[in-house]
């Protein structure tokens, strides 16, 4: 004779199996949740090097050659120029003008040659309200660069070594 499950024995198995669903469901939640914020980490740490690397590249050589052509402040903006190295294209090759300023957002360096009208435009970081800039001492040739988002400030220092950055 064959025996069937009870009606109980069915609702016991149905209430485990819904337990056991909800804890795994809660489970793949709070792992796509942390993968979400560490995919937002790792995309403004990626920036904020896009960042450090251009400036440096830029404002490092502008601070190396400053009695040559020093840094002056024009309409809240940073003009330098600086030695942009070896470039496919010979306008961009050696030294070239920099412009650091705040377009519609964006933080940008724009590249332009110094024979002639020629420009390039590199978005450093966006959503960015304003920047600062400071030369520290005269003597040392450093330069502290601070920038402002939303509600933090990213402060970076620049002269001879490798720039440090600041996060408040």
């Amino acid at each position: 004779m064959k025996r069937s499950f009870s009606l109980i024995e069915i609702l016991v198995g149905m209430i485990l199996f819904s337990l056991l669903a909800s804890l795994l469901m809660g489970l793949y939640v709070g792992v796509s949740k942390n993968t979400g914020i560490q995919k937002k980490q790792e995309k403004q740490l990626e920036q904020l090097i896009f960042l450090r690397t251009m400036l440096q590249k830029s404002l490092g050589q502008a601070i190396l050659n400053d009695k040559m052509a020093p840094l002056h402040e024009m309409g809240g903006n940073l003009h330098f120029i600086f030695n942009n190295g070896t470039d496919p294209d010979p306008l961009f090759s050696s030294n070239v003008r920099g412009l650091l300023a705040i377009q519609e957002g964006c933080f940008i360096l724009e590249v332009s040659s110094l024979a002639g009208p020629e420009k390039r435009k590199y978005i450093l970081r966006k959503d960015v309200k304003e920047f600062f800039f400071e030369k520290i001492p005269e003597e040392a040739m450093t330069l502290a660069l601070r920038i402002q988002l939303d509600k933090e400030y990213y402060t970076v220092i620049f002269d001879n070594q490798p720039p440090i950055v600041f996060l408040k």
